[in-house]
């Protein structure tokens, strides 16, 4: 799925190649959704947490805080767990569609 969009084949999916999924079909891109949650909830019990987050950060050569990470979360959690639902995500990924889009 990620190497459906990854067109730098850096093994991960910019903001830019995710917007490219736009031009892709709704099963298609719902699949990358899915495939981009996976890589970040690497525990895979679903809520995507402030630990997990920054591990993918740090893999990524990026120093964020634990702190850092609970205020990107915050921005998205819409039960007040301070977890990340894939429904969550969904509507995340969609509003960053949607923003590009009016830019």
């Amino acid at each position: 799925m990620v190497e459906d969009v990854d067109s730098d084949r850096d093994g991960f999916t910019d903001l830019n190649e995710s917007i490219d999924l736009n031009t892709i079909d709704p099963e298609k891109h719902l699949e990358h959704v899915k495939s981009t949650f996976s890589i970040l909830d690497a525990i895979g019990d679903e809520p995507i947490s402030p630990q997990e987050l920054q591990k993918v950060f740090r893999a990524l050569g990026d120093n964020a805080s634990i702190e850092d990470c609970k205020r990107m979360i915050s921005d998205f959690d819409f039960n007040g767990d301070g977890l990340v639902s894939f429904e969550a995500f969904k509507l995340m990924m969609i509003r960053i569609s949607q923003r590009n889009l009016e830019s």
